[in-house]
């Protein structure tokens, strides 16, 4: 570990803390921990990982084994009466209802209690991996999760050398998000279903399963926003081999199927670093919403984006909407937002010329009125907008404060603004305009016209629906900003 990090040319995110985690992570008995320190040093001594990826494949070994080991304990018989222990919705509760008439005790993925062995040894997980791919009745009622189940374990097996199986908890809310998307679209029905997944229970494999589900059964596109690029990096890549052994399906008259289109979404910058890198790479990065992806793993501020582009275009078309499937991670911190709504503005060329005219007279001492007068002749309609406009940003400009309204960036050479604790060159402010010509810093003033006010809870609803899967569900006063503003419905998985 501290050769592949002291010979990295580049170490990103990785600090001495992640470096301190992962020698405790390695820091133990060798003869009762053998197959954790073989796996281990095999992901360190491969090539292809990078330092800042040690840390969650190291952990997630760890997890993994831990999991492995009361693998043999699981009872679906147990699982089902812990779900039907909930106070549930209607809905809800039949989407279980039916779950467990079609995962029932006896027709478990694998039934590793009859007389299974070491599931650490490498025959025995030859037939387990078979095991999942045949359906013990016919019809099968998983469907589709039964090829999702056996390609994850087969590239989990090829990355870890380990059997990784899925919960029976995991298994009966597949089936339960998959009810509710197969049903009707009422208006008393459900438009969003959330499920309160608890840490290290498998959330973001639901999530990759679900997205799966949505392009090859129902055929549709799923936008998978997770709200933290570290987060969003690390999934998206663990999960794009499992998209790779999928194919969209073929029409209904027999056209062939091709291969999915996952992307993720990363920064302006990201994507420029990436050029040159692996064909792989770089073909799965994009700036913003692919249109055209089966699946796309962002940010919300990239489901924005995807909206205001289709606001733009001259139909405004929005039908696109009914085809796609919004899937939310940590749902707490996306959809309930103090600021709800989000202005956007466009530059309009011949009102900058106008405002820079006012914020020059304004330099030399013009009044309101001096200015009305000089612009007395314009033709234009938005004349007396910009000047009322300019003397009122020119004058919150002046009581801006240096270090808590903005910061000099030396990249750009002017003042900008700050967000979030960082200085913000994109994010555009009349005021901090007005600051900066004042200073000297600029010769002209940008002038934005506002074309829309988007509401977040308007792009959310827009989904054909909403899957949102969190560590926590919030308070009952969430709960029923939720239900009002969404139609959702819970439901939390033991």
């Amino acid at each position: 570990i501290i050769r592949k990090v002291v010979n990295c040319p580049q170490l990103g995110p990785f600090d001495f803390a992640d470096l301190d985690v992962c020698l405790r992570l390695v820091d133990r008995d060798e003869a009762s921990n053998e197959v954790f320190l073989t796996r281990a040093r095999s992901l360190v001594e491969d090539e292809a990982t990078a330092p800042k990826d040690l840390r969650p494949l190291l952990s997630h070994v760890e997890t993994m084994l831990f999991f492995l080991k009361y693998t043999k304990a699981e009872d679906l018989r147990l699982a089902h009466a812990e779900f039907r222990k909930q106070r549930l919705d209607g809905a809800v509760s039949e989407y279980l209802k039916k779950a467990e008439r079609e995962y029932p005790p006896g027709y478990e993925l694998v039934r590793v209690l009859e007389g299974r062995g070491d599931l650490m040894d490498g025959g025995e997980v030859s037939l387990v991996l078979e095991e999942i791919r045949r359906a013990p009745r016919t019809p099968d009622t998983l469907g589709i999760f039964r090829d999702i189940f056996y390609h994850w374990a087969v590239v989990m097996r090829n990355k870890f050398d380990l059997l990784v199986l899925p919960h029976h908890t995991q298994v009966i809310c597949l089936l339960a998000f998959r009810s509710f998307l197969e049903a009707g679209r009422t208006g008393a029905d459900p438009h969003a279903l959330i499920a309160q997944v608890g840490t290290g229970e498998g959330k973001s494999m639901i999530i990759a399963a679900l997205a799966l589900y949505v392009v090859c059964g129902l055929r549709k596109k799923a936008h998978i926003v997770v709200d933290d690029e570290t987060l969003l990096e690390r999934d998206f890549w663990t999960f794009k081999p499992l998209f790779d052994a999928f194919q969209v399906p073929g029409s209904a008259r027999g056209g062939q199927g091709r291969p999915i289109v996952a992307k993720m979404c990363v920064s302006e910058e990201r994507l420029a670093a990436s050029m040159g890198s692996s064909r792989g790479l770089q073909s799965s990065l994009v700036a913003r919403v692919d249109p055209d992806a089966d699946i796309c793993y962002c940010e919300a501020k990239h489901v924005q984006s995807f909206y205001a582009s289709i606001a733009r275009g001259e139909k405004s078309d929005f039908d696109g909407y009914e085809g796609r499937v919004l899937i939310l991670d940590e749902v707490d911190a996306l959809i309930i937002d103090e600021e709800p709504n989000e202005a956007f503005v466009y530059p309009n060329q011949e009102l900058s010329d106008m405002a820079t005219s006012v914020a020059q007279a304004m330099a030399n001492g013009a009044t309101v009125d001096q200015l009305r007068e000089a612009l007395r002749g314009s033709p234009h309609p938005a004349t007396e907008r910009v000047i009322r406009e300019m003397s009122s940003e020119w004058a919150r400009g002046r009581q801006m404060k240096a270090s808590d309204d903005f910061v000099y960036a030396k990249e750009v050479g002017r003042y900008c603004m700050l967000q979030g604790g960082r200085a913000n060159p994109k994010a555009w402010s009349l005021a901090l305009e007005c600051r900066n010509f004042q200073d000297g810093l600029c010769r002209e003033i940008l002038f934005q016209e506002r074309m829309f006010v988007m509401s977040r809870p308007r792009v959310f609803r827009k989904y054909h629906r909403i899957l949102g899967l969190s560590g926590s569900i919030g308070s009952e006063a969430e709960r029923t900003f939720l239900k009002q503003t969404y139609r959702a419905s819970f439901f939390e998985v033991p």
